[in-house]
């Protein structure tokens, strides 16, 4: 079977999504400092803004999902260590603070969606992702 890359990508019915890449989590203020300079020794961040104008170039929406805390922790579940250890810093993370903030070589640019999430690890439940995809028909 023969793919066809205009019939696999295509803005009808494709998006691209990023997950969690946040100055707090890959970027400069991350709470994890060995994960950002991982991310920047394999170009991570590089190769995702590559991928992301490619999309927008096409006209494929770009949708921007990022996690961030209230500064009470309301609505979020300190279950796993890695989270654990996250919150340990009250700054980390909070809603409106800067390492919530997308690192800034992925934009967001003025068509880009963002989905913000309190809860969880998933943003299909609980923001307007799922709602956003179906709305457009999106599949892949």
């Amino acid at each position: 079977m023969t793919v066809v890359l205009s019939e696999l990508v295509s803005p009808t019915h494709t998006a691209v999504l990023t997950m969690e890449v946040q100055r707090g989590v890959v970027g400069d203020l991350s709470a994890f400092p060995e994960l950002a300079a991982a991310s920047t020794t394999i170009g991570v961040i590089r190769n995702i803004a590559r991928t992301l104008a490619a999309a927008r170039s096409l006209d494929i929406p770009v949708i921007h999902c990022l996690a961030e805390f209230r500064a009470d922790r309301a609505g979020s579940a300190i279950n796993c260590g890695l989270i654990a250890a996250m919150v340990r810093n009250p700054e980390q993370r909070l809603a409106g603070g800067a390492s919530a903030e997308l690192v800034p070589e992925l934009g967001p640019e003025s068509g880009d969606l963002i989905s913000r999430r309190l809860h969880g690890v998933s943003h299909f439940i609980g923001t307007s992702l799922d709602p956003w995809l179906r709305n457009r028909g999106i599949h892949t």
